[in-house]
């Protein structure tokens, strides 16, 4: 019986090539973006859930609050506070700590070639041998135990041991570190999957940074950043609830009552770390289930379309299906038939589909930073598409098949089945208005996105990123600075040149608090550091609103402040803040306002621009700033390089362009932005394609009567409003009932910056504009050719 019907099925198809191929193209695009959906969620959502202690470990996270009532959020704490937790709560089991480098220079000396170097951007970081115990480390060679126990130790994973030594034994092997320290590489484990948070590819045991940072606080419970992680492991039976409420205490002991009462640590759930964008996570889970959403609108219009182009098709198989059940054809068989073609139509989209996904990935991988790959040995994902299969052939099969089966037979044999038996146009109606609902929708956000990231990528920063080139240098090595400037400024091309820690925009948080003109206490708000030479102002053309630039000198320190910290103050006058003492509790120096700079965002636009200072802090300077004309920029480079390897010839060369470094603090918005550009386009594609199908059975059915009001003096554009009359009415419809929804949650979604586009009547006149258009092109179509049809030959078919 199978056999008969899939038989019978394929015949049906062959039959109409073009409802079959309409069908095949929707149902493929909506299970392609379906899958591809669950594919991201599924690689968010199993974050770091592969450890076996997942649920017992947790991030040591902190609150700053201050008195004007803001709240900093630390993800970092110092790597001194798991000795003091274990000492202070016997029920911890373990600690671990992760303390990433910044941008290190790695030699590598292999066998019989000259010495390699490697500025590290991401993946090298101290850990604590505690790091190896609590998180599933599979080590290949070397003594888990004892790995990261000695000072001058190193772990590798086997791709940074491939790239450092191709196929080279790696134990025992050295690794100079930004030349000066050796690391002896005492253990090979493999990489952890690409949906990890913890990215250390190289892990540099714990008690080698007191080696490399001799001046480093080891134990001083006051140093935080976001470039370091604390872990605790609690017991099954132990509840983190339970340590958390007595944190405060634990903050009273070991760092003081009267002074850190504003500190309040938690522990954060390693499952959390990647959902919770205060300390860093990656994506928050609205945005995943919102995602889910919107495959299952995708998976559903799709479905639409093939409801829609089975109901309509109906017409034309009454008789097929009254000569079934006049030959004793039973309900129940008439509607597996159908139910059978259903399932083959979703099964060839689904071979359609596969490939497409695997031709996609690699694209959507480079938009989204990502390693999603489709793996249809992995048990999750084939139970996830074969159910969703199922469902789609149900949900889309169930309806077209029942109706069908209801047919009474004398009916259907003798053509009497109209539109009305059929459950009326109306069904067809609510569908199609449901179709351009979610479609109009998608409109709605890809406009409202796009606006959003074109004002990022245009509104003015408060001072000038373009062609100037950050370059890595040896941080504590002050001596040689002045002849690199010499050397760079024998270039040409080469304007100014300064010296410092960070451009005025980044995604590293460096703030503190700081003392206004010797007063008891600190400021109650946190304030931004940006420590840079005298030319950081003319570098980054940063614009001095009041006093002078500083000057630097090895005796005292000259503090500028931005515009927002004296408004933070209370003061009225910009220059009333001038000649004040300021003192900076991030580096303990001490000296005097001489400038206030206008003001200028020291991150992202999602952020409010905060009080910030400026000042030179040498021992900080790591990266050379370099403004170049935007002419021979490549021999530039060249030239750049050059000077370096002959001033640090220790160094390796590495270079990034402001403009770029800006561009990353925007990565999740632009990500976002290419997903909901390709949902919108999927979206109207299967939206077209049914009305496309519904145009055209409408012209097969209305045959006679086109050719009937031809004759009498009917021209095109009658019957051209004939066909569009309708599906405009429905579009229209579609947009009353989701331009205030979408409006509401696109406006939801904009109050998360603090610099944002307004929601003007342009975005929804546009939507509708764009709407009516794709209508006119998809219904004019068909509707232009059933109008200019011969009238002559219409009637003779009929």
């Amino acid at each position: 019986m199978i056999r008969n019907y899939v038989k019978t099925a394929f015949r049906s198809l062959l039959k109409d090539k073009t409802y079959a191929v309409l069908n095949i193209v929707g149902l493929a695009l909506g299970l392609a973006c379906g899958l591809l959906i669950y594919l991201f969620v599924q690689f968010h959502w199993q974050t770091d859930v592969f450890h076996a202690n997942a649920n017992r470990i947790y991030r040591v996270v902190l609150d700053i609050h201050s008195k004007d009532g803001s709240v900093e959020h630390e993800p970092g704490v110092s790597i001194a506070v798991p000795d003091a937790l274990q000492n202070h709560f016997a029920a911890i089991e373990n600690t671990a700590s992760l303390m990433y480098l910044k941008e290190p220079t790695l030699q590598i000396q292999r066998s019989g070639g000259e010495p390699e170097r490697f500025i590290e951007r991401a993946g090298v970081a101290y850990a604590s041998a505690g790091l190896l115990e609590m998180f599933d480390y599979q080590f290949v060679k070397g003594n888990p135990a004892t790995a990261l126990r000695e000072p001058g130790s190193v772990v590798l994973t086997e791709r940074q041991a491939q790239k450092y030594f191709g196929s080279e034994e790696v134990l025992g092997k050295i690794i100079r570190i930004n030349n000066a320290a050796d690391l002896t590489v005492t253990g090979l484990i493999r990489s952890f999957p690409a949906n990890s948070d913890l990215k250390a590819e190289v892990l540099v045991s714990l008690p080698t940074l007191k080696t490399l940072n001799p001046k480093y606080e080891m134990q001083n419970l006051t140093w935080i950043g976001g470039a370091r992680s604390v872990f605790v492991q609690l017991p099954e039976q132990v509840n983190r609830q339970v340590i958390e409420a007595y944190l405060p205490q634990f903050v009273d002991k070991y760092l003081g009552k009267q002074n850190f009462s504003h500190w309040h640590f938690h522990l954060q759930p390693l499952r959390d770390m990647h959902f919770d964008e205060r300390y860093g996570g990656e994506i928050r889970k609205p945005l995943l289930w919102a995602l889910s959403l919107v495959g299952f609108f995708l998976i559903g219009i799709a479905c639409i379309n093939f409801i829609n182009l089975s109901t309509a098709q109906a017409l034309r198989r009454a008789k097929e299906v009254g000569v079934r059940k006049a030959l004793g054809g039973a309900k129940s068989q008439i509607f597996w038939q159908f139910i059978t073609e259903a399932a083959c139509l979703v099964l060839l989209a689904t071979l359609i589909a596969i490939p497409v996904i695997m031709q996609v990935l690699p694209l959507l991988n480079g938009w989204m930073n990502s390693a999603l790959t489709l793996n249809l040995t992995d048990p999750e994902l084939l139970l996830f598409l074969l159910t969703l299969v199922a469902v789609v052939i149900l949900v889309a099969g169930s309806y077209p098949a029942l109706l069908l089966a209801r047919f009474s037979p004398l009916l259907a044999m003798k053509s009497k089945i109209s539109g009305q038996k059929l459950g009326g146009f109306s069904v067809r109606k609510i569908l199609v208005v449901a179709q351009f609902s979610v479609s109009q929708a998608f409109i709605i956000g890809a406009i409202v996105v796009m606006t959003q990231m074109n004002y990022f990528q245009k509104a003015d920063m408060g001072f000038d990123q373009d062609a100037i080139v950050r370059v890595r240098i040896p941080g504590g090595d002050g001596g040689k600075r002045a002849p690199f400037r010499e050397e760079l400024l024998q270039n040409p091309s080469v304007q100014t040149v300064s010296f410092h820690a960070l451009p005025p925009a980044d995604n590293t948080n460096n703030s503190g608090y700081v003392k206004f003109n010797q007063r008891a206490e600190f400021e109650p708000f946190l304030v931004q550091d940006r420590w840079g030479d005298a030319q950081y102002l003319a570098l980054y053309g940063l614009q001095l609103a009041a006093g002078r630039n500083f000057v630097e000198r090895d005796s005292t320190t000259e503090f500028i402040v931005n515009e927002e910290f004296v408004k933070s103050l209370g003061v009225h006058r910009l220059e009333d803040v001038l000649g004040k003492r300021l003192q900076s509790d991030n580096t303990g120096q001490e000296g005097t306002i001489v400038g206030v700079v206008r003001n200028f965002h020291q991150k992202s636009l999602q952020n409010p621009i905060e009080p910030c200072v400026i000042y030179s802090s040498p021992q900080l300077h790591n990266q050379a700033g370099i403004r170049l004309s935007t002419t021979h920029m490549a021999a530039s480079l060249e030239s750049i390089q050059s000077a370096l390897k002959k001033t640090f010839p220790d160094t390796a060369f590495t270079y990034e362009f402001v403009n770029e470094r800006i561009a990353k603090l925007y990565e999740k918005e632009q990500t976002l932005w290419q997903l909901t550009r390709l949902f919108t386009l999927i979206a109207t594609i299967i939206c077209c394609l049914g009305l496309f199908g519904l145009v055209r059975f409408m012209a097969a059915q209305k045959t006679k009567e086109i050719g009937v009001r031809k004759v009498l003096g009917a021209r095109n554009e009658d019957i051209l409003w004939l066909f569009g009359k309708e599906f405009l009415g429905l579009v229209a419809l579609s947009f009353l009932i989701v331009a205030p929804i979408s409006g509401w949650f696109m406006s939801s979604w904009l109050q998360g910056f603090a610099y944002r586009i307004s929601l003007s009547w342009w975005v929804f006149a546009l939507t509708g504009l764009l709407a009516l258009v794709l209508v006119l092109i998809t219904v004019g179509f068909q509707s232009w050719r059933a109008a200019t049809a011969n009238p002559v030959k219409s009637l003779s078919r009929e």
